[in-house]
């Protein structure tokens, strides 16, 4: 299956693709259609590949792409405040 690039949106950058593939099994399973780019590029990163290649996240249709942020968003606000002191 092959997406045309001017078709898809980004929804989430990242320089770990860990992350980036979370969040795409994510929006997967909400049948939002998506594909996960520099994914292979990252994984070699240690031969060379400069540190400002990140995995981008990219939702395939234009349908999809308002209801991928609604989803994404709460989820990286939780992240943000994973390491923040809990309570007093």
């Amino acid at each position: 299956m092959t997406f045309a690039s001017e078709d898809m949106k980004t929804v989430y950058r990242h320089h770990a693709t860990e992350r980036a593939g979370y969040y795409q099994s994510i929006l997967e399973s909400e049948g939002i259609r998506t594909l996960l780019k520099n994914e292979t590029t990252l994984q070699v990163e240690g031969t060379g590949f400069p540190n400002y290649i990140h995995a981008e996240l990219c939702v395939v249709d234009d349908d999809g792409y308002v209801k991928a942020i609604e989803i994404l968003t709460p989820l990286e606000a939780d992240l943000r405040h994973e390491t923040m002191p809990i309570g007093d």
